[in-house]
């Protein structure tokens, strides 16, 4: 072996392992506030949002994340600022008589270097069918900011984060379905 070869074997190995990994920037648990806009022909619905979201590294794509958000989403990191969410349809689910499905086909994450907040933009659709025969379609659009959050925070909040985030939705999508039905013509 040549005398330059292990001093240069080990230095590139320190290379290596010294690279900053850029999911960093977005790794932790947050508590997330915004808004969640809903639409259909025209109209528009708000809802406000509060809730704790993790993100965690995948431990098997160098670039991918997971949102501990509605029913898991996925997300591939650009650089150390910006990721991008997967596309993702969550598994349906029913309340009082209607099945709901969410479907995530587009989103961001963002962060400015010296500043704690994750700004989140996931956009998507909804749909329901209810046993009544009542079904709709909306559009969603979710604005988050998200700040690292304290740990006595998580503890108390992450026991029922999906089913809070959906049981606060409902209501808003009861409401539009009952609207389309009314306006449906007979």
């Amino acid at each position: 072996m040549r005398p330059f070869a292990l001093p240069f074997a080990l230095l590139l190995l320190l290379g290596l392992c010294s690279c900053e990994d850029p999911r960093r920037s977005f790794v932790g648990s947050f508590d997330a506030s915004g808004n969640l806009i809903l639409s259909s022909g025209g109209r528009m619905q708000t809802q406000d949002v509060k809730m704790t979201l993790r993100v965690v590294a995948d431990a098997f794509g160098s670039d991918k994340l997971y949102l501990d958000f509605q029913c898991g989403l996925t997300a591939t990191v650009q650089n150390s600022n910006a990721f991008t969410l997967d596309e993702r349809e969550c598994p349906s689910y029913e309340n009082e008589g209607c099945a709901y499905v969410w479907r995530f086909s587009d989103g961001k994450g963002t962060v400015t270097e010296g500043d704690p907040a994750l700004e989140l933009r996931f956009n998507g659709s909804v749909n329901s069918r209810c046993s009544d025969g009542s079904s709709l379609s909306l559009n969603f659009l979710f604005t988050l900011t998200a700040m690292p959050a304290e740990p006595s925070s998580i503890e108390q909040r992450v026991g029922g984060r999906d089913s809070s985030l959906q049981l606060s939705v409902l209501p808003l999508l009861r409401a539009e379905l009952e609207q389309a039905a009314r306006a449906a013509p007979r």
